[in-house]
């Protein structure tokens, strides 16, 4: 059934502006007509158009959710790491004569045997060229005095870190970095380049500060034998934990030759390394309730168009009622 309530208003030819001459009239307002829909709250109509409002606001969540990265769980941010050299380092150098063996710590000297410890000459260059406080370039020069029939083929060290990441997650701890490399010919240097990256296993979490592996890698009080001065030892425990510093694209370059010195060069560039992190539950629903109203202004207008079809081709049982009447301001 249509209802139809009408304003009468004077016809164009009969207005006094016609009248006074005026035969193009202009056009001052317009306003739409409302169309409004009724039915038993027992109907199709009603029931239909109920589940419709329901998809509006439940469908958006649907769609959003089961499309990867609703509820995120991880995130990344880029951060370059303080890295600092805190002069310590444990050398193996593989001679004709034997094996060589050097440290920064003396009871690792101890536990090599004094008679197989060579002491080199130890130089160490950390460059920050933008002045931001982090170190971007670091180099380390190892020479290592010879005799003269030693010859050098294989060269092994650790050197040893203090890592800090300070702008989103907050993280202290000591780190290492590895450098191996034999050859059949002698040698009398080793050049290495690479980045150092930090890396993890599993996200962190920006609530306090993590100081889980911020204890020495290699300290007077860890030594306790020899099996604690191997580097089998050392570097099986770096590699169990969650975060590390690794060494990317690196170079190493062994030049042969004699000579009454063995130098290792290490020249490393600090980048920014990937952190990743569990979002605070405050980030986690601004970036749900942008997909969800994304999502939701395009369900919004199609199932609105299909209410309208629904209701304007009587596809269910309902009546109108059509209203000519201006829109109601409030001053």
């Amino acid at each position: 059934r249509e209802t139809v309530s009408r304003y009468r208003f004077p016809k164009p030819s009969t207005h006094p502006a016609y009248e006074r001459g005026a035969h193009m009239p202009m056009q001052l307002y317009k306003h739409s007509n409302y169309t409004r829909y009724y039915a038993p709250w027992c109907s199709c109509a009603t029931i239909w158009t109920i589940g419709c409002y329901v998809a509006i606001l439940l469908l958006p969540f649907f769609l959003a959710y089961f499309s990867y990265g609703f509820w995120k769980k991880e995130e990344t941010y880029y951060e370059q790491p303080q890295i600092v050299f805190n002069h310590k380092i444990a050398l193996l150098v593989e001679a004709s004569s034997g094996l060589m063996a050097f440290s920064t710590l003396p009871e690792f000297n101890q536990m090599a045997g004094y008679s197989n410890v060579r002491i080199p000459q130890v130089q160490s260059l950390e460059d920050d060229p933008d002045l931001n406080g982090r170190m971007d370039f670091f180099n380390l020069t190892i020479t290592m005095p010879l005799q003269s029939p030693e010859e050098v083929y294989g060269v092994s060290a650790l050197v040893f870190f203090d890592v800090k990441l300070i702008d989103r997650v907050k993280l202290d701890m000591s780190a290492l970095t590895y450098i191996s490399r034999t050859s059949n010919l002698a040698g009398s240097k080793l050049t290495v380049y690479g980045d150092l990256k930090f890396q993890q296993l599993y996200p962190l979490s920006l609530r306090g500060s993590r100081t889980v592996y911020d204890t020495a890698l290699l300290d007077k009080a860890n030594i306790l034998s020899v099996e604690d001065t191997q580097f089998t030892t050392i570097l099986g425990d770096y590699f169990a934990r969650n975060e590390s510093l690794m060494t990317e694209r690196d170079i190493l370059y062994w030049m042969p030759g004699k000579s009454d010195t063995f130098t290792l060069d290490i020249r490393y560039r600090i980048p920014k390394s990937a952190v990743r992190y569990v979002p605070a539950t405050s980030e986690v629903l601004k970036f749900s309730w942008i997909q969800y109203l994304a999502v939701g202004v395009v369900v919004y207008f199609v199932v609105d168009w299909a209410l309208y079809l629904t209701h304007r081709f009587e596809l269910v049982d309902s009546w109108k009622v059509v209203e000519n009447r201006p829109k109601e301001h409030d001053f």
